[in-house]
């Protein structure tokens, strides 16, 4: 019990001072918000809201453009149309049911996939420009 009392003893002798006036009013110190703080959360918002609008523009934004180019291209597909899959095979539409597409390979080669695995149109082009 010594060291509360001491402490109790301490607190009692202390003098007793009154806080001085603030050199500055509240609002020049930081606004209403709470001292100099308030500043600094709108500097925050702000720049989450900057990083924000930036992923927007540079990562979703493109993406939207894309797979609505894509959902157009599938949309436009029609029988005998030479297209590439998403694994490289090149074929010929024979038939199309739903989000089914059966390609011809080959003479008497069919295969049936998935519609979205169509990546896009095939154009001879590729073969004709080997060098020799």
């Amino acid at each position: 019990m010594s060291f509360i009392t001491s402490v109790l003893r301490v607190a009692q002798t202390a003098p007793v001072t009154t806080p001085s006036a603030p050199a500055e009013p509240a609002q020049a110190q930081g606004g209403l918000l709470g001292g100099g703080q308030g500043g600094q959360w709108w500097q925050t918002l702000i720049f989450f809201g900057v990083m924000i609008l930036i992923f927007w523009l540079l990562i979703i934004r493109p993406q939207q453009k894309q797979r609505k180019k894509q959902e157009e291209f599938l949309a436009s597909l029609k029988n005998g149309d030479k297209v590439v899959t998403a694994a490289g095979l090149i074929g010929r539409i024979v038939t199309m049911t739903g989000d089914v597409v059966t390609l011809e390979l080959a003479r008497d080669v069919r295969v049936r996939i998935v519609k979205n695995q169509v990546v896009s149109h095939f154009t001879e082009s590729a073969e004709t420009d080997k060098p020799e």
